[in-house]
């Protein structure tokens, strides 16, 4: 989350990840925080529609 927004809450980056994935016709699936190997960091899972 750092690394697209520094300034927002890790959450908040996620989420609007999230909403641009499915503004692009994905369907997420699944989404997993990289703790504790990498701190603020996220993998969403998801097919396309």
């Amino acid at each position: 989350a750092n690394c697209i927004d520094s300034t927002a809450p890790a959450e908040a980056v996620f989420a609007g990840e999230v909403k641009k994935m499915t503004a692009e016709r994905m369907k997420p699936q699944e989404q997993l925080t990289l703790e504790p190997y990498e701190r603020d960091h996220a993998v969403v899972v998801g097919v396309y529609r």
